[in-house]
């Protein structure tokens, strides 16, 4: 079950893999499109974060609108795991509407959380800078539920344990005066630096455009 989420939409810079209906001699289809941890964080149609993938630190991208899951083909090399051949040729669709074909798959690659482990079927694909991409064919297999909005997902075990994951979510980098002055009215403590750099030499009266012209105003 999906809550919380806006309806998924080709616009996003994030993978999509769409199976095609079945139709006589047409192969099925996936697309997939570039997308940043930041831009991730920001969007709330996802979830990102950090996980382990058979055990090694990777940039991971939850996204309930791609029906398969893919792995970097740089990351994927780095994994100790067998590929193995699909059934039939999956064509990817990529921004530009190229499309590539991929006929392998790494199987059961191991994705721990909290100290579970968690297994899915990953395509092996460029995909920027996520690492792997879990889609709904992950999500199906562990009754996940997503929440958007908080950047949660929580997952059902095999053995029927409930676990939550919680993303990576949008850091503030600077308050405005207003926000500022709220927190001064609440007890915050301010702290206010000037700060010199001491290895630079003070610039002349003479170097300074405009004013060496009025040296009378702009005495040393």
């Amino acid at each position: 079950m999906i809550k919380d989420c806006r309806a998924p939409t080709t616009v996003n810079n994030m993978i999509r893999a769409i199976e095609a209906p079945p139709v006589v001699n047409v192969q099925p289809l996936a697309r997939t499109y570039n997308m940043s941890m930041g831009e991730a964080v920001r969007d709330s149609d996802v979830v990102a974060g950090t996980l382990l993938v058979n055990s090694i630190p990777a940039k991971v991208l939850i996204d309930s609108g791609a029906t398969k899951s893919f792995i970097s083909e740089k990351f994927a090399r780095r994994l100790n795991c067998v590929m193995k051949p699909l059934s039939g040729v999956l064509n990817i669709e990529i921004a530009n509407q190229d499309r590539i074909a991929v006929s392998s798959y790494y199987p059961r690659c191991e994705i721990e959380i909290l100290g579970n482990r968690f297994y899915v079927d990953l395509l092996p694909f460029k995909l920027g800078e996520f690492d792997v991409i879990l889609g709904m064919d992950w999500l199906t297999e562990y009754d996940a539920s997503i929440d958007c909005k908080n950047k949660r997902v929580t997952l059902i075990t095999l053995e029927k344990k409930e676990i939550i994951f919680r993303g990576e979510r949008q850091r503030k980098t600077f308050l405005t005066m207003i926000q500022a002055k709220i927190l001064l009215r609440q007890g915050c403590e301010a702290y206010l630096a000037y700060v010199i750099d001491i290895d630079k030499e003070v610039s002349k009266l003479e170097d300074i455009p405009v004013v060496n012209e009025f040296p009378d105003v702009f005495p040393e």
